[in-house]
């Protein structure tokens, strides 16, 4: 071998799984995650395309959170080839869901509990999960990135039953488990399923949060001989806009400030992202070239912003689906 020759090698850059978990859980709330759970059984209404009213039930105990829901259930491919995986192959879907990276599950998952089962049957087969999270995290070699089915057999459904998954967190980290007896916290909780799936709530999905209904959160549009909304729509690429503004619908004017009768509400395929806003984000900049800074002089105005694509990655979306992302291209 010539003496000026170069030895090439290989390094490993292959992230440790700890790393990538600590990561991934780091930056989002305890909220936020069960609300990626929620858009996971939503996503199955949605894909499944199904007409008649579903329901998610919700349940929190100081040991334990449960999630069920009747939206079509897990086909096994997906739950073997998918689910599970971090992040997906292509950004493209074909439906207005509300999953774009392939993250939720698992984010959600990892951050709340150190066991987690998920049973699901989509009416074809009847498949289980478990994962022992600090087991797994200790694996290494060829599989250390594998989760293996407890079982897969046909379908157990009845003839009347619906097609469903279950997913149970236990063993929760402390901090979770402190969290989840907070009263405040759960009423946080449900006011947040109360305002985001209020379109769901209506229309397609029944809420069952801790033996109890959700509402939707009305936004009343006031439509008569004094005042007309004024509507516009547009799209820009793959995303159809309608715009929606109007006058409160109640005429007296109101002593306190109530929830949701002033600002902006923005929708992203019909997930209520931010609601009442009346931040620079949505325009309330106080430059002298452009729209003035929020006050109160300004609560009877209300607007509606839904923005909808059946390529989900095109919505201006932080991964958390907390906000927006402004600088979206």
């Amino acid at each position: 071998m010539p003496e000026n020759e170069d030895i090439i090698e290989k390094i490993d850059a292959t992230p440790t799984k700890r790393l990538f978990v600590d990561i991934l859980t780091r930056d989002i709330s305890v909220k936020a995650c069960i609300l990626d759970l929620i858009d996971n059984a939503v996503d199955s209404y949605i894909n499944h395309e199904l007409e008649e009213k579903r329901q998610i039930t919700i349940n929190i105990f100081p040991e334990k959170f449960e999630i069920l829901d009747t939206c079509g259930g897990i086909a096994k491919n997906l739950l073997r080839d998918e689910v599970f995986r971090f992040g997906v192959e292509e950004l493209e879907n074909n439906k207005p869901t509300l999953g774009v990276y392939g993250i939720g599950l698992k984010r959600a998952s990892l951050k709340l509990g150190k066991h987690i089962s998920l049973i699901t049957d989509d009416g074809i087969n009847y498949s289980e999960m478990e994962l022992n999270v600090p087991q797994w995290l200790s694996i290494r070699g060829e599989d250390e990135w594998k989760i293996p089915f407890k079982e897969v057999s046909n379908s157990k459904l009845l003839q009347d039953d619906k097609p469903y998954t279950k997913i149970s967190i236990s063993d929760l980290y402390p901090p979770i488990a402190e969290k989840f007896i907070l009263v405040s916290f759960l009423n946080e909780l449900k006011e947040a399923i109360h305002i985001t799936y209020t379109l769901f709530i209506t229309k397609y999905i029944d809420f069952n949060f801790n033996g109890q209904l959700v509402p939707p959160y009305e936004i009343l549009i006031r439509d008569d001989d004094q005042f007309k909304p004024a509507k516009i729509k547009d799209s820009f690429e793959d995303v159809s806009i309608e715009i929606i503004c109007f006058i409160d619908k109640t005429k007296e004017r109101r002593a306190k400030k109530e929830i949701g009768q002033r600002g902006w509400n923005i929708f992203c395929n019909n997930r209520l992202i931010m609601y009442e806003d009346t931040s620079i984000t949505t325009g309330w900049t106080g430059e002298k070239s452009d729209l003035p800074k929020y006050h109160p002089i300004f609560n009877e105005f209300r607007g509606i912003v839904f923005m909808s694509s059946n390529n989900p990655s095109r919505l201006p979306l932080t991964t958390t689906k907390t906000g927006l992302d402004t600088d979206t291209k």
